[in-house]
């Protein structure tokens, strides 16, 4: 029932109760003005007693969107987030065909572009190119596998070494001594036109298997 309803409902009533109920002796009358007091003060109780109770209704479904909202958006981000989480990037270059002689090592620097979310980070990294013909190259990710410090040439010695614990590795990137589990890590590499392009990955350390992270 409409609350408009309620409340002519309700005036009604005391009106009709004011005029049925027995007048004690010794009372007077109760005249018009009295009664129409009496209506207005019953009409204005019912509206107050309305309106909580809406308020309250609206307050219970504010509540409950709420908590339906805390369920609902991990759920859902779950499912979304890691479509657009992506720690792989594209090919990027990494110098000129002619910035690196053959049997030459070279360490360069490749900005990268990952993205997470909504957001994209660039980030500088190493990686160490080493031409093996004029067609030919390997392309070593910068950080040693053990613990992920960075590595650098030692001509002398003829070899990859890491200055954190001693880690030791030929120029096509196998074990010759130390902590590493592992082979240097390898990045997929192409040419376009005269530059050197390099698709940079980050592998998990310390492990024997080679796991993108």
């Amino acid at each position: 029932m409409p609350a408009s309803a309620r409340a002519l409902r309700a005036t009604a009533d005391v009106f009709t109760m004011a005029l049925a109920k027995p007048r004690p002796a010794g009372t007077r009358r109760l005249g018009r003005a009295d009664l129409e007091g009496r209506m207005r003060n019953t009409a204005a109780r019912t509206g107050d007693d309305l309106g909580r109770r809406t308020l309250l209704t609206y307050g219970i479904f504010a509540i409950g969107g709420l908590i339906a909202a805390a369920i609902g958006i991990p759920a859902i981000g779950s499912f979304v987030l890691p479509t657009l989480r992506s720690g792989k990037t594209n090919f990027v270059p990494a110098g000129t065909t002619n910035d690196f002689a053959v049997g030459q090592p070279k360490k360069s620097e490749v900005t990268v572009t990952k993205r997470d979310g909504w957001l994209e980070l660039r980030q500088k990294k190493s990686v160490w190119v080493v031409r093996k013909s004029n067609t030919d190259f390997t392309v070593f990710n910068g950080t040693c596998v053990h613990l992920g410090c960075a590595f650098s040439w030692q001509p002398g010695q003829s070899e990859f070494i890491c200055p954190c614990h001693g880690g030791r590795y030929s120029i096509d990137g196998k074990v010759l001594g130390g902590p590493p589990p592992r082979p240097l890590d390898t990045l997929n590499w192409r040419i376009d036109g005269n530059n050197l392009l390099v698709e940079y990955q980050d592998y998990r350390q310390g492990v024997p298997s080679k796991e993108a992270v």
